[in-house]
Protein backbone atom coordinates (compact mmCIF):
# COMPACT_ATOMS: atom_id res chain seq x y z
CA UNK A 1 0.00 0.00 0.00
CA UNK A 2 1.50 3.40 -0.99
CA UNK A 3 2.35 5.87 1.76
CA UNK A 4 1.19 9.46 1.69
CA UNK A 5 3.73 12.03 2.78
CA UNK A 6 2.58 15.51 3.68
CA UNK A 7 5.13 18.31 3.28
CA UNK A 8 4.85 21.63 5.04
CA UNK A 9 6.35 24.58 3.18
CA UNK A 10 7.09 27.80 5.01
CA UNK A 11 7.71 31.15 3.37
CA UNK A 12 11.28 32.43 3.68
CA UNK A 13 11.24 35.94 5.08
CA UNK A 14 14.23 37.58 6.79
CA UNK A 15 16.70 34.69 7.00
CA UNK A 16 20.43 34.25 6.58
CA UNK A 17 19.75 33.01 3.06
CA UNK A 18 17.91 36.15 2.00
CA UNK A 19 20.12 38.76 3.67
CA UNK A 20 22.82 40.73 1.92
CA UNK A 21 26.37 40.24 3.27
CA UNK A 22 27.46 42.57 6.05
CA UNK A 23 30.82 44.29 5.44
CA UNK A 24 32.92 44.41 8.63
CA UNK A 25 36.09 46.44 9.27
CA UNK A 26 36.19 46.54 13.10
CA UNK A 27 35.19 44.51 16.14
CA UNK A 28 31.50 43.80 16.51
CA UNK A 29 29.03 41.49 18.23
CA UNK A 30 26.88 39.53 15.81
CA UNK A 31 23.19 39.60 16.69
CA UNK A 32 21.84 37.07 14.19
CA UNK A 33 22.62 34.73 11.36
CA UNK A 34 24.09 35.94 8.11
CA UNK A 35 27.17 36.40 5.98
CA UNK A 36 29.97 38.62 7.29
CA UNK A 37 32.70 39.73 4.86
CA UNK A 38 35.65 41.07 6.84
CA UNK A 39 38.44 43.47 5.86
CA UNK A 40 41.19 43.50 8.49
CA UNK A 41 43.61 45.64 6.48
CA UNK A 42 43.20 48.39 9.11
CA UNK A 43 44.04 46.05 12.00
CA UNK A 44 43.10 42.74 13.60
CA UNK A 45 39.67 42.50 15.20
CA UNK A 46 37.18 40.05 16.71
CA UNK A 47 33.61 39.11 15.88
CA UNK A 48 31.68 37.86 18.91
CA UNK A 49 29.02 35.27 18.20
CA UNK A 50 25.54 35.52 19.71
CA UNK A 51 24.86 33.11 22.55
CA UNK A 52 24.14 29.64 21.22
CA UNK A 53 20.45 28.88 21.53
CA UNK A 54 19.49 32.57 21.55
CA UNK A 55 18.49 32.75 17.88
CA UNK A 56 14.83 32.10 17.22
CA UNK A 57 14.43 30.57 13.79
CA UNK A 58 16.47 27.75 12.28
CA UNK A 59 17.62 29.74 9.25
CA UNK A 60 19.17 32.45 11.44
CA UNK A 61 21.35 29.92 13.24
CA UNK A 62 23.92 29.83 10.42
CA UNK A 63 26.78 32.32 10.36
CA UNK A 64 29.39 32.59 7.60
CA UNK A 65 32.52 34.67 8.16
CA UNK A 66 35.08 35.39 5.41
CA UNK A 67 38.32 37.38 5.48
CA UNK A 68 38.72 39.17 2.16
CA UNK A 69 41.94 41.16 2.60
CA UNK A 70 45.55 40.01 2.17
CA UNK A 71 46.96 41.62 5.34
CA UNK A 72 48.59 39.64 8.16
CA UNK A 73 45.87 40.89 10.54
CA UNK A 74 43.56 38.17 11.83
CA UNK A 75 39.80 38.17 12.11
CA UNK A 76 39.00 36.17 15.23
CA UNK A 77 35.56 34.64 15.76
CA UNK A 78 34.92 34.60 19.52
CA UNK A 79 32.34 32.76 21.61
CA UNK A 80 29.72 34.39 23.79
CA UNK A 81 29.83 33.53 27.50
CA UNK A 82 30.83 29.92 28.09
CA UNK A 83 29.78 28.66 24.65
CA UNK A 84 32.32 26.80 22.54
CA UNK A 85 33.24 26.74 18.87
CA UNK A 86 33.91 23.06 18.15
CA UNK A 87 35.32 22.78 21.68
CA UNK A 88 37.44 25.96 21.48
CA UNK A 89 36.88 29.52 22.63
CA UNK A 90 37.91 31.18 19.33
CA UNK A 91 38.50 30.51 15.63
CA UNK A 92 40.97 32.67 13.69
CA UNK A 93 40.86 33.58 10.01
CA UNK A 94 44.45 34.56 9.16
CA UNK A 95 44.86 34.31 5.38
CA UNK A 96 43.09 36.06 2.52
CA UNK A 97 39.85 34.26 1.57
CA UNK A 98 39.78 32.13 4.75
CA UNK A 99 36.15 31.40 5.63
CA UNK A 100 34.19 29.47 8.23
CA UNK A 101 30.54 28.40 8.36
CA UNK A 102 29.08 27.93 11.84
CA UNK A 103 25.75 26.50 12.96
CA UNK A 104 24.16 27.01 16.38
CA UNK A 105 23.78 23.87 18.49
CA UNK A 106 20.70 24.73 20.54
CA UNK A 107 21.17 21.67 22.78
CA UNK A 108 24.79 22.07 23.89
CA UNK A 109 25.52 25.80 24.13
CA UNK A 110 27.92 25.42 21.22
CA UNK A 111 28.64 26.56 17.71
CA UNK A 112 29.59 23.81 15.27
CA UNK A 113 32.01 24.40 12.41
CA UNK A 114 30.32 22.98 9.32
CA UNK A 115 32.94 24.01 6.75
CA UNK A 116 36.15 25.97 6.36
CA UNK A 117 38.04 27.32 3.38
Amino acid sequence: MPQTIELLVEEITDTAHSMRPVMVTAAMTISGGGVFICDASGGAFALTLPAAGSLENDEARQIIVKKKDSSVNAVTVTRAGSDTIDGSTTYALTAQYDAVTLVDDDDNDAWNIISTV
